[in-house]
C-alpha cells in the first residue's frame, strides 16, 4: 500500500468553486437584511446550498438566463413582506388612533369646564383578613377610586390591589389599573374612552392591556335606578405565561351598569363587562350591596366573577372573588 505524501497528500475539496465565489456579494450579517426574511435559499448543484439576499440572487439568475424563477421568487416575497408591512403599519395607526383619542378626552376637561362648577369625590376600600393556628393565612385588597365631573365631562380612576398568602405560598396576586374618560353630547349620551392594566399573577398572562372607545347611554329613573350602557371598539395588549409569546388582538367591548338605591342607606350595584375577540370571549360581572354606616363610612358586601373561555394552558375558565370590606368616601 503507497500513502502519498507531500502537498497534496491531504483531500482537496473535489468541486469546483463557481462564478460567484469572485463577486462581491452583500454580507449576510449586514442591517439591511430584513431579520433573515428577505433571503433566498436554492439548491446551485447536488452539493453546495447557497443563502442569497433578494438583490444579489435576481442579478446571478438574470445572468445564468433563469429569470422566471427569479421572477417567480421575488414576486412571492415581495408580496409576502408587503403583506406583513401593511398589516404592521395599520395595526399601530389603531393603537395610536386609540391612545390620542383618550388623551384627546382627557385633555378635553379644560375645555368642557370652563365656566363649570369642578368637583372630585371618590372612595378607598379596604379588606382583609388573618388566620392563625393549622393554617397560616393572610388575605388583603385595596382599592382607590376617584372621580373628576364637570357639567359635560367625567373622568374616573381605578386602582386595586389583592393579595393572599397560605403557609408562605402566595395564592393571590393582582394589581388592576384602569382610566375612563366620558364626554356629553346630549343630555343621556356621550363619547367614552377606556384605558386599562391588568397584572395578574395567576391569570396565566404576564400582563393585560385592554382600550376602548365608543359612545354610552345613561338614564335615571324617578324609583331610584339608575342604567348605563357602553359599546364600543377596541384592542388588547397581552403576554402568554405559558409561551411567553405577546399577542395583539382587536376586539369589542360591552359594559351595562345598574345602580338602585333601596333606601336612604342602602346601595345596589351591578356591573357586567363583556370583552370579545377571535381568540377569546370574557366576562367579567360585580355584584355590590353597600350600606352607609355613618357620614363617610359604609361597608361593602361584594362578589366577583370572571370567566374566560379560552384561559391560557393550567389555569382555570373561572375566578370568583367574595368580599366583606370598609368604604370611606370623600
Amino acid at each position: 500500500m503507497y500513502w502519498r505524501r507531500g502537498w497534496d497528500s491531504n483531500p482537496r475539496y473535489s468541486y469546483p468553486h463557481t462564478s460567484l465565489a469572485g463577486r462581491r456579494l452583500q454580507p449576510l450579517g449586514h442591517p439591511s437584511i430584513w431579520a433573515g426574511r428577505d433571503h433566498v435559499r436554492f439548491t446551485i448543484d447536488c452539493q453546495e446550498t447557497v443563502l442569497f439576499p433578494l438583490s444579489s440572487a435576481d442579478k446571478f439568475l438574470e445572468d445564468t438566463g433563469t429569470i422566471e424563477f427569479a421572477c417567480y421568487t421575488r414576486r412571492l416575497s415581495m408580496d409576502y413582506r408587503i403583506n406583513r408591512t401593511v398589516f404592521r403599519f395599520f395595526k399601530k395607526k389603531l393603537e395610536l388612533v386609540f391612545f390620542c383619542t383618550l388623551l384627546f378626552l382627557h385633555q378635553a376637561a379644560p375645555l368642557a369646564g370652563q365656566d363649570d362648577q369642578r368637583t372630585w369625590s371618590g372612595e378607598i376600600n379596604l379588606g382583609g383578613s388573618l388566620a392563625t393556628g393549622n393554617t397560616d393565612r393572610t388575605a388583603f385588597d385595596a382599592t382607590l377610586k376617584a372621580q373628576f365631573r364637570t357639567e359635560h365631562l367625567e373622568d374616573r380612576y381605578l386602582l386595586s390591589v389583592e393579595f393572599a398568602d397560605e403557609n408562605g405560598a402566595t395564592t393571590a396576586q393582582r394589581i388592576l389599573t384602569a382610566i375612563e374618560s366620558r364626554v356629553d353630547f346630549t343630555e343621556d349620551n356621550y363619547f367614552f374612552g377606556y384605558l386599562e392594566y391588568d397584572d395578574d399573577r395567576f391569570s396565566g398572562f404576564s400582563y393585560e392591556i385592554n382600550a376602548a372607545v365608543g359612545t354610552g347611554f345613561r338614564s335615571d329613573f324617578s324609583f331610584g335606578l339608575l342604567i348605563s350602557a357602553q359599546l364600543g371598539p377596541g384592542f388588547r395588549l397581552s403576554k402568554r405565561q405559558d409561551t411567553n409569546q405577546s399577542e395583539s388582538q382587536e376586539t369589542i367591548r360591552g359594559s351595562i351598569g345598574l345602580e338602585h338605591s333601596l333606601s336612604k342607606n342602602a346601595l345596589i350595584t351591578d356591573d357586567l363587562v363583556v370583552t370579545w375577540d377571535k381568540d377569546r370571549f370574557k366576562v367579567e360581572n360585580t355584584f355590590a350591596l353597600t350600606s352607609k354606616l355613618l357620614d363617610n363610612l359604609s361597608s361593602r358586601v361584594s362578589f366577583n366573577i370572571r370567566h374566560n373561555d379560552s384561559p391560557p394552558f393550567g389555569t382555570k375558565s373561572t375566578d370568583t372573588l367574595t368580599r366583606i370590606s370598609i368604604i370611606y368616601e370623600f
